[in-house]
C-alpha cells in the first residue's frame, strides 16, 4: 500500500482514492476503535455492510458517501480537524499513514537489493 497523499475529497476519482479506500479497509479490519467508540461500534452485520459499500467505491475509485463517512469517523475519533468533514487534508493523511506504518502496511520505507546474472533474451546462457 502507498502512503496517503492529500488532498483527497468527495467526488474525487482515481488511484489515490482507491489507495485511501484500501487503507480504510485495512485499518477497519485491524482496529475498529480507530473509527468508532467501543461503546458505539457497529454490529458485525453493520460492519459488513460498511465494508461492502466501501469495496464498491474502491472498485469505482470514487470518493463517495462511505469513504467520506469513514474518513470523518476516523477524524472525529482521532481528534483531528472537525472542519474537514471527511476530506483528507495533510493532518488526516499523516494520522492515517502513522497508523498504517504501525501495522507494517506502507511500502514507503522498503529497500530491495537484486542480485544475479543477466541472461540473453531467449537463452539460458550467461551474458558476458
Amino acid at each position: 500500500m502507498n502512503p496517503i497523499k492529500p488532498p483527497i475529497k468527495a467526488d474525487d476519482r482515481g488511484d489515490a482514492v482507491a489507495n485511501l479506500q484500501a487503507a480504510l479497509l485495512f485499518l477497519l479490519d485491524r482496529d475498529v476503535t480507530l473509527f468508532f467508540d467501543p461503546l458505539e461500534t457497529p454490529a458485525p452485520d453493520q460492519l459488513k455492510v460498511i465494508k461492502e459499500a466501501l469495496l464498491v467505491e474502491e472498485t469505482a475509485k470514487l470518493f463517495d458517501k462511505t469513504t467520506r463517512e469513514l474518513t470523518a469517523a476516523f477524524q472525529r475519533r482521532q481528534g483531528l480537524a472537525p472542519q474537514v468533514k471527511g476530506a483528507v487534508d495533510q493532518t488526516t493523511a499523516d494520522a492515517l499513514n502513522d497508523r498504517l506504518r504501525q501495522h507494517g502496511a506502507l511500502d514507503d520505507n522498503r529497500t530491495f537489493a537484486v542480485k544475479g546474472q543477466v541472461l540473453r533474451t531467449g537463452t539460458s546462457e550467461p551474458q558476458p
